[in-house]
């Protein structure tokens, strides 16, 4: 998955499945659970609370 790409779209949904999922080798993040982590992580930050 192209985490950068699903940040910079901001889309106001996004499905990710299979979180378990080991990404492919030279991917930034091992699993697909970490790609999810970081999407919320930048999403959180763009948002005001």
């Amino acid at each position: 998955m192209d985490v950068q790409a699903v940040i910079n779209l901001r889309p106001e949904v996004v499905i990710i499945d299979e979180l378990a999922h080991t990404n492919i080798e030279g991917s930034k993040n091992e699993k697909r659970w970490q790609d999810v982590m970081e999407i919320l992580s930048a999403v959180s930050m763009s948002f005001p609370r």
